[in-house]
């Protein structure tokens, strides 16, 4: 395993899951928002808890990445596929670096969890054995 890949790997967990939080509105015009504009608020808001928490607890990377990728790529296709005028450019552009940087994450975690499972045995080394 490639320790520094890794430790970029888990910064970028951070990284991510603290702008996303950074994101939510949390000034006193809060209440004034609709309510399904406050239901994706409170759930950004705990996706990105889950992904800095992932950065200690390893069992919780796969669903924070998970489910954090797939909400951002949902923003992303519901925000080019409208073109929300309610949206600032710059909250899609971060939201489209956040994404790129979560699957980069993603992929490297991955083929650790894929070349740990090899060294521990429970991946065959050659696959036509």
């Amino acid at each position: 395993m490639n320790d520094l890949a890794h430790r970029v790997a888990v910064a970028l967990l951070v990284a991510c899951g603290l702008l996303s939080a950074a994101l939510v509105p949390w000034d006193s015009g809060f209440a004034g928002v609709l309510l399904q504009a406050q239901h994706r608020y409170f759930l950004v808001g705990l996706l990105g808890a889950s992904l800095v928490l992932s950065a200690w607890l390893p069992a919780l990377r796969p669903a924070a990445v998970a489910a954090s990728l797939l909400s951002k790529l949902a923003f992303l296709a519901l925000v080019l596929g409208s073109a929300a005028p309610g949206v600032p450019d710059f909250v899609a552009y971060l939201e489209a670096a956040m994404a790129l940087a979560l699957a980069g994450a993603a992929a490297v975690l991955a083929r650790e969890a894929w070349q740990e499972a090899r060294w521990h045995g429970v991946l065959p080394l050659r696959s036509g054995a």
